[in-house]
């Protein structure tokens, strides 16, 4: 890719703007249904959540077509473009989502890429579960729009199911919906639950660690996801490596 990725900060702003509005929506309709965010109960549903990881990797793998573990715009756009046609009357009505605006959430999820260039910005498979996990967010909370996480969701409940436990997952530290929490969330999750003793051994120093991938002492939503994806698979990743 010649030209540059690097994302707008008004678009940034936008784009982070809309999925907070989205988390927040996600969390009333929780308290509606009497249900609390809980990290604990999500530790259990790992190898259901698994499964649509596993199904949106292979969507990265068939769509990267030079089979180098990354998929570029190009590669996003040809997957994004094929699900939309596959939706047939479905997506009649939808807002499509314009190549500037793929290319936006594209930045917005190259977590672990900030030292590269411009020409090396990609998704990783484990980047490409952020861009969906987001894409789904935006979508159910707004039915017109058309993104790769929400057509995904829209075919399979125990997809939809599962994307809805991440959020829980991530709302369960983030708890007024900031868009982003702190060490402070964090540590405050395991002295204010009943059941801690069940995640100490995930919810660790190291853990945050892999949480905090900027380093600037809080985690955001996609950040989140990020690491919540090789937490899921983990097994599965160290295999890979």
């Amino acid at each position: 890719m010649s030209e540059s990725l690097t994302m707008n900060p008004d678009a940034e702003d936008q784009l982070k703007g809309k999925i907070v509005r989205a988390l927040k929506l996600a969390k009333e309709k929780l308290d509606s249904q009497k249900e609390k965010a809980n990290f604990i109960r999500i530790l259990i549903r790992f190898p259901k959540i698994k499964v649509p990881f596993e199904e949106i990797r292979a969507l990265h793998k068939k769509y990267d077509v030079n089979g180098d573990g990354r998929m570029d715009v190009n590669e996003f756009m040809n997957a994004y473009n094929d699900m939309v046609e596959a939706q047939g009357e479905k997506a009649q009505g939808a807002k499509l989502l314009p190549a500037h605006k793929i290319q936006e959430a594209f930045s917005l999820c190259m977590i672990d890429q900030l030292e590269r260039s411009d020409k090396e910005k990609e998704l990783t498979q484990k980047e490409f579960i952020v861009a969906c996990t987001i894409g789904f967010i935006l979508s159910e909370f707004d039915d017109e729009a058309a993104t790769v996480g929400g057509m995904l969701a829209s075919k399979d409940d125990a997809f939809h199911s599962a994307m809805m436990d991440v959020v829980t997952a991530y709302l369960s530290f983030d708890l007024d919906c900031k868009g982003y929490f702190t060490r402070e969330d964090f540590d405050g999750f395991m002295s204010g639950s009943k059941r801690a003793d069940a995640a100490k051994g995930v919810i660790t120093d190291d853990r945050w660690k892999e949480l905090d991938v900027s380093g600037d002492g809080r985690v955001d939503f996609e950040e989140f996801v990020f690491a919540f994806s090789h937490w899921v698979s983990e097994d599965d990743d160290e295999e890979d490596e």
